[in-house]
């Protein structure tokens, strides 16, 4: 909604704190910038506008989830 584009939904060839969440049950999302392939490389980067959508996204989510209307 926030960004008016289909989330791409990809497994990740590592392990995250997403992992101890499910398995305590919990469900979980992972979300965020940038290439998943492209991590921890010598040459990591994030585009500014990817991280500034995932900042909205993320900051309009919370307030979604909070209740609070967005003005």
């Amino acid at each position: 909604e926030v960004t008016g584009s289909q989330a791409k939904i990809q497994a990740m060839p590592a392990v995250t704190d997403v992992a101890f969440l499910d398995k305590a049950g919990i469900p979980s999302i992972m979300y965020g910038p940038g290439d998943v392939m492209q991590a921890h490389t010598i040459d990591e980067f994030v585009p500014v506008d990817q991280l500034i959508t995932a900042t909205k996204t993320l900051a309009l989510t919370a307030m979604d989830w909070c209740g609070v209307a967005e003005n």
